[in-house]
């Protein structure tokens, strides 16, 4: 096992980027300048950070294009109101290409879940807090601006998101654990609540079956089935008593689970039934259940898992296990400067992406090599 501590955040020259409006339309663009240039390590392939003038940016959801490019959506607080929907763009090296901000949104959490179409994205805003000027899902184009805009009902709280060819599904809560299949037009296809009080879904992903796995009841206290599993048609196959954050659907009708029970947690392996293959503990285990994206799992091919959390010390884990659970490798990512760890996505090049956010820069962006996750 290696251990490497990256104490690459370094107090620097602090650059100051106001993003002033070109026009007062719905989506507007502000003036960008060259990122803050951060001294790294030869393990990071880029480190780059950027300063606003504002004092709150969230980044929730990053996806690499065939170019290498990458495209990140969150929220930015802008003028000093409140979170405003952000869709951004960065070359393969994490300089910034467009930056588009939707400023008459209010909304805290931004978009939560992006995903790529054809001719564009797809914007998706899970929390709601009863703002009903901020839309639920939005079509972007090819360079960010805003198409079209889908208001649906405020009456659900949804913290995932799949995407089910011309459908969507939903995983979230109501009074309790809620899952929502939508067409693309926010229409209902069908809806299902789970018999639970207080908890909420979190993470949901698709078997190789056609079904579906769902696990919440991360914010619980008491104990529950909180790990489902659902046919095509949201009605429950079978539920399991273990809580979580995350999941991921692996071959064979298998999955990984990041499960929580107060301050332990655990990488999981589970087969078609639910039962346990294998179990992980994730040491210095310490949730947010406000911003479960870091709790992530990576499949790489069947032979290597990464699981990343942030621990007590609100630093980055990365760990690399192989397909019997087995520790290759724990990387560390250092918070002595501040970071708030927001997003973590797999490369085309089987590196993966880091997003964060800080108190003295607004946000920044890392890009670790596959040499040195497995080496």
């Amino acid at each position: 096992m290696t251990t490497n501590y990256l104490r690459s955040f370094v107090l620097g020259i602090i650059i100051f980027s106001c993003f002033n409006c070109k026009d007062s339309s719905e989506s507007i663009e502000p003036e960008g300048i060259n990122p803050i240039e951060v001294p790294t390590e030869s393990s990071i392939e880029f480190q780059k950070q950027y300063q606003t003038n504002d004092s709150i940016f969230t980044l929730n959801s990053a996806i690499q294009l065939i170019d290498s490019s990458y495209t990140i959506a969150g929220a930015v607080r802008y003028n000093g109101s409140y979170n405003k929907n952000v869709i951004m763009k960065f070359d393969k090296y994490g300089n910034r290409v467009w930056v588009k901000i939707m400023e008459n949104t209010n909304t805290p959490h931004g978009i939560e879940k992006l995903f790529k179409t054809d001719n564009g994205y797809i914007g998706y805003r899970g929390h709601h807090y009863n703002f009903q000027n901020s839309s639920h899902i939005i079509y972007f184009n090819e360079t960010g601006d805003v198409e079209n805009e889908i208001f649906m009902n405020n009456d659900m709280l949804g913290n995932d998101m799949l995407r089910e060819g011309n459908n969507f599904l939903i995983a979230g809560r109501t009074g309790g654990m809620f899952f929502r299949m939508i067409n693309q037009n926010g229409e209902l296809v069908w809806e299902k609540p789970y018999d639970s009080s207080y908890p909420e879904a979190f993470s949901i992903t698709k078997l190789t079956d056609g079904n579906f796995i769902s696990i919440g009841g991360g914010n619980y206290t008491g104990n529950g089935d909180f790990l489902i599993k659902l046919n095509e048609l949201g009605e429950k196959v079978w539920a399991k008593n273990h809580k979580g954050l995350s999941v991921l659907a692996i071959s064979n009708n298998e999955f990984l689970a990041i499960i929580n029970n107060g301050n332990n947690g655990n990488l999981i392996r589970f087969n078609q039934e639910g039962n346990i293959v294998w179990s992980k503990q994730l040491d210095n285990f310490s949730p947010d259940v406000n911003k479960p994206s870091p709790s992530t799992i990576i499949n790489y091919s069947m032979e290597y898992f990464i699981c990343t959390y942030v621990n007590q010390n609100n630093n980055l884990k990365i760990l690399v296990l192989d397909q019997n659970g087995n520790e290759i490798n724990l990387h560390i990512i250092d918070n002595y400067s501040g970071a708030d760890y927001r997003c973590v996505s797999k490369t085309i090049d089987d590196g993966i992406l880091i997003t964060y956010a800080g108190s003295i820069y607004n946000f920044g962006i890392i890009k670790l090599s596959n040499e040195f996750l497995f080496n």
